[in-house]
């Protein structure tokens, strides 16, 4: 199989406990997945998954409760909303074995006890029609990236080799769009061709933005 999609992630300590608002970054070294935790703070404050498994080893850590962030999702998907929280406990006794608990009892956000958070590509809907019923085959509707709020190249689709983000409607009095895999970012939707049904015209440019969560936002248009 193929790589696995890097999100960038910030690992937050808890120094009172859970009960506690209070939190601090825990910087790492290393790279590509695997990570130590950084005691004298020269290390990084984000890291990423590693690409060939999606997986993150983060060793030396000490005991505490800790937050896992997503703070940059990979191009294409939908940052978790939230933390992982878990919590780490030194030995009972000299030589035990340290644990963790991936569900600790307080902690602001519980995902599970697996050790995992999951990602689901963005996903918006297009529905275009017309109230008199015409046939709107023909129609050609394409995503443009914004250019500094004009409108600028065609947004790129990172599940298609970075091909054009566009839809030809088919035969109908109204189509849906689900637009799949969109990166987070500020963008437009253009009618660049009518319909073949000379009596209905194209819609005005949208320009709307897709938070790093999925959410979309109308801004113009």
């Amino acid at each position: 199989g193929g790589l696995n999609p890097q999100s960038t992630f910030k690992l937050y300590l808890y120094p009172n406990g859970f009960n506690s608002a209070k939190k601090v970054v825990v910087k790492v070294t290393g790279t590509d997945g695997a990570y130590a935790f950084s005691a004298d703070g020269s290390g990084a404050e984000t890291f990423v998954n590693k690409a060939a498994d999606g997986t993150i080893a983060i060793s030396d850590l000490p005991w505490g409760d800790y937050a896992l962030e997503e703070v940059d999702p990979a191009r294409g998907y939908a940052a978790y909303e939230g933390v992982k929280s878990f919590a780490v406990s030194a030995p009972e006794q000299p030589g035990g074995a340290w644990s963790v608990d991936y569900a600790p009892v307080g902690a602001p956000d519980v995902i599970g006890t697996e050790k995992k958070i999951a990602n689901a590509k963005t996903a918006i809907s297009v529905k275009k029609s017309t109230p008199a019923g015409n046939d709107l085959a023909g129609a050609v509707l394409r995503i443009y990236e914004d250019n500094n709020g004009s409108k600028g190249g065609l947004a790129k689709d990172p599940f298609n080799s970075d091909g054009p983000v566009e839809r030809t409607a088919s035969s109908g009095a109204e189509f849906t769009w689900d637009i799949v895999g969109l990166p987070a970012g500020t963008f437009w939707l253009s009618e660049d061709k009518a319909p073949d049904d000379s009596d209905v015209g194209k819609f005005q440019d949208v320009k709307f933005e897709v938070d790093m969560y999925g959410a979309l936002s109308v801004l113009s248009g």
